[in-house]
């Protein structure tokens, strides 16, 4: 209910921007000769057009992570592993139908977190960590900074000043919130 209520008050206020552009009174001489009102009706259309692109990554990580929080009464920092491949109900933007997922969502608020990733057996353990613009920070894994090896990481809230352990692989943050995939 909460992502509709979400979703529905950033298609309204998408509407409202593109609106305003749609009020223009008809006879406006300069507009119909291409001088600033054009511009400014142009202007408008592509700061919408970016505020609907931009917004959509931010918009679906709170969308994963309200189900997170409602489907598997999670919190954050609770790992969840989806035991099935995923189906029409999943709730991740581009779900795999044959890999086995393992989820969590992380709060930064605090101070920083400390993310253990196993070594790699077998099939293997691959995956990022992202931010709440959904956009990967670090990969784990063959291609992260463990190199598979496992390795203990720690996520840094933004402007963190204080000092980070050894042995701990330092991962600055932009944002608070984020997940793990």
């Amino acid at each position: 209910m909460r992502f509709r209520r979400c979703a529905a008050l950033f298609g309204s206020v998408l509407l409202a921007v593109a609106m305003i552009g749609c009020g223009r009174d008809s006879s406006d001489a300069d507009g119909a000769r291409g001088g600033s009102g054009a511009v400014d009706a142009w202007l408008l259309r592509a700061r919408a057009l970016d505020a609907a692109v931009w917004g959509v990554p931010l918009v679906s990580t709170d969308a994963m992570r309200q189900a997170f929080f409602r489907d598997l009464h999670a919190r954050y920092n609770d790992v969840a592993y989806l035991s099935r491949p995923a189906n029409w109900k999943f709730q991740t933007l581009t779900p795999n139908a044959s890999t086995h997922y393992v989820l969590s969502f992380y709060n930064l608020k605090d101070g920083p977190v400390v993310v253990e990733v196993p070594p790699q057996q077998g099939a293997g353990l691959l995956g990022s960590i992202m931010n709440a613009w959904d956009e990967p920070v670090e990969d784990v894994g063959p291609d992260g900074a463990d190199r598979g090896a496992g390795g203990r990481y720690v996520l840094i809230p933004p402007g963190y000043t204080g000092q980070v352990p050894d042995g701990l692989i330092p991962e600055r943050f932009t944002t608070v919130n984020g997940y793990l995939l």
